[in-house]
């Protein structure tokens, strides 16, 4: 939206409207909370106002913020519907506050270590949780010392050994096999589930 300064009850509004034009009873709408790209964001007074006035449709909040405060505020705010962090880094304390998981795009090259965490909190799994959480939050760290989406296809291009999953669409550029190569050394034995 090319406007930047839409208030809570303009975009209430536009989701108003847009839920009652749709008129679908199988509608669901998880709000991304993305300001640092998308210039507005969902807020918690917005998310909870959404979630208890259509509680069948809007049932997921993803804040991508990094700012964790928010995610607790939006929990706090909406406590019925799923909040999920916009990176495993927030995983463990978005769920100890009442989150849902994450969601994430590194899920894509760390899924087993991401998975690993939320089942020791869930108890589906036993493992030391100090230990887990921080191999999956240097890995992400690792991934984001490059340029994250370049760096992620270049690892599968690497595991696949098709160079066409480094492509990737302008602005982007795609990572060179050297910096793919350094992110493997980096990960080390954290590449083992992928690899």
């Amino acid at each position: 939206f090319f406007y930047k300064n839409a208030s809570d009850e303009g975009l209430y509004a536009y989701f108003v409207r847009l839920i009652d034009s749709i008129n679908r009873a199988d509608l669901k709408i998880c709000m991304y909370h993305i300001p640092p790209l998308a210039g507005i964001g969902f807020s918690p007074a917005l998310a909870g106002r959404l979630a208890e006035d259509f509680p069948d449709t809007v049932i997921a909040y993803k804040d991508s913020s990094g700012n964790f405060e928010n995610t607790k505020s939006v929990i706090a705010a909406a406590p019925e519907i799923a909040v999920f962090p916009g990176s495993e880094t927030f995983l463990r304390q978005g769920m100890e506050n009442g989150g849902a998981g994450c969601i994430s795009a590194t899920c894509n090259i760390n899924p087993a270590g991401i998975r690993h965490v939320f089942d020791v909190i869930t108890g589906a799994k036993d493992g030391d949780l100090d230990q887990i959480n921080n191999e999956m939050v240097t890995f992400r760290k690792n991934v984001e010392g490059y340029a994250p989406i370049p760096a992620m296809k270049g690892l599968l291009a690497d595991k696949r050994g098709d160079a066409r999953w480094r492509n990737v669409r302008p602005p982007l550029l795609s990572t060179s096999e050297k910096n793919t190569g350094n992110l493997i050394r980096a990960l080390g034995e954290m590449l083992k589930p992928l690899y």
